[in-house]
């Protein structure tokens, strides 16, 4: 049952004064369940899927119920595999569509080498990167990041069409954000509002 007692003028200042302070990502979980703010559970999840796990401290912990941390660990887990699977799988340079250079390149087997020597130097380096762990790339700009890229030995018009085909295509990097709306979700069913206006 929706809290009738509180005062949506009196919840809408202390949340403003709230937002001017620095609150960690589990006190904004408890926050919003507690006071039913549901459009701050997607950032704090968000926020808590960057961090290691091992950098919460004892107080954050107890901020959040084991349910939350274990949609947390899950979802975090579940990126990693999915950021490993997209460094140690280059995506193919498309062969046959129409749409694409590609289908006419003479050389189109030695485009298809230096792509994936490329992928594996620029890209899945930083990506598995052990140092690096808390500024991972990110995954939507593998694209302009390659573009910076000199590709020896690769035509000109493989390295744009594969570039274009990894910007319409992507469907493994849309995984990782299927995994986090996932995770969003499940932290929203966890905190169990009632209200439907929060």
């Amino acid at each position: 049952m929706c809290r009738m007692w509180y005062i949506q003028d009196g919840i809408n200042f202390s949340r403003h004064g709230l937002e001017q302070l620095e609150i960690t990502a589990t006190e904004r979980i408890t926050l919003a369940k507690q006071y039913e703010i549901r459009d701050w559970v997607a950032p704090a999840v968000q926020e808590l899927l960057k961090l290691p796990l091992n950098s919460l401290s004892n107080d954050d912990l107890n901020q959040i119920n084991l349910r939350v941390y274990s949609i947390i660990a899950k979802a975090k887990e579940a990126m990693e595999r999915q950021r490993k699977i997209i460094a140690a799988f280059p995506p193919s340079l498309p062969k046959d569509s129409h749409d694409f250079q590609t289908a006419w390149c003479p050389s189109h087997t030695t485009c298809g080498k230096v792509w994936a020597d490329t992928w594996w130097r620029v890209v899945a380096r930083s990506i598995l990167h052990p140092l690096n762990p808390l500024n991972p790339l990110d995954i939507n700009k593998v694209a302009d990041l390659l573009k910076t890229v000199d590709h020896q030995g690769m035509s000109t018009n493989c390295k744009e069409d594969m570039l274009r085909w990894l910007q319409l295509d992507g469907r493994s990097f849309n995984t990782l954000q299927a995994i986090e709306d996932g995770a969003i979700r499940s932290v929203l069913l966890a905190c169990d509002f009632h209200c439907e206006n929060s």
